[in-house]
C-alpha cells in the first residue's frame, strides 16, 4: 500500500469510527466499521493474487526424440521435478506431470534450478537414455535455467530415444 492508500483507508476509519454521545455512537455505524475492518482484512490476499514481483512463469515440455517408428520427436507425460542448481537431492521446489501434449506450467521463486525428469519408471528407463544430473542424481532428462523475477521463460527436455 502506497502512501495515499493509508491516508485514505486513515481517513475512512476515522468517519466510519462511532464516537459516544453522537448519532453514530449508537451503533448503527458499526456494521460499517466490520465491513470496512473485514475489507482492510482482505488487502493482502487481494494484492497475492494480482501477482507476486518475485516469482516468475516456467513452461516445460519434455519429448521423446525421433527413434524406431517415430520420425519426429513426440510428446511425453512424464514427472518433471524442479530443485536448485547443484543439489539433485534436495526437495523438490517443484513437482508437476506433463500433460498429453508434454507440457506443464509452472510458477516458481527467482532462482537457478535444475528441471529434470527423474529416473524412476521402469518403463521410461527402457526405452530412454540415462542422463544424470551434474551431482550425479539419476535422471533421464534435464536443463538448468535461471529465473530473475518476472521471467516467463520456457524449456524443452528432450529424451533420447533407444528404438533403432
Amino acid at each position: 500500500m502506497g502512501p495515499s492508500t493509508v491516508t485514505w483507508l486513515s481517513e475512512r476509519i476515522r468517519r466510519e469510527t462511532p464516537r459516544c454521545g453522537t448519532a453514530r455512537g449508537t451503533g448503527r455505524g458499526a456494521p460499517r466499521l466490520l465491513l470496512l475492518l473485514a475489507s482492510l482484512a482482505a488487502l493482502p490476499a487481494l494484492a497475492a493474487a494480482g501477482g507476486d514481483d518475485s516469482t516468475a512463469s516456467l513452461v516445460v515440455t519434455v519429448q521423446l526424440s525421433a527413434g524406431g517408428a517415430s520420425r519426429e520427436p513426440r510428446p511425453l507425460s512424464v514427472e518433471v521435478r524442479v530443485v536448485p542448481a547443484g543439489d539433485g537431492g534436495a526437495p523438490p521446489v517443484a513437482a508437476v506431470h506433463t500433460g498429453p501434449d508434454g507440457t506443464a506450467p509452472l510458477t516458481l521463486p527467482s532462482g537457478r534450478y535444475w528441471v529434470f525428469v527423474p529416473a524412476t519408471s521402469d518403463d521410461l528407463s527402457r526405452i530412454t537414455a540415462s542422463r544424470p544430473l551434474p551431482d550425479g542424481t539419476p535422471a533421464s532428462g534435464w536443463a538448468e535455467i535461471d529465473l530473475a523475477p518476472g521471467d516467463l521463460e520456457a524449456v524443452t527436455i528432450v529424451l533420447r530415444n533407444l528404438a533403432p
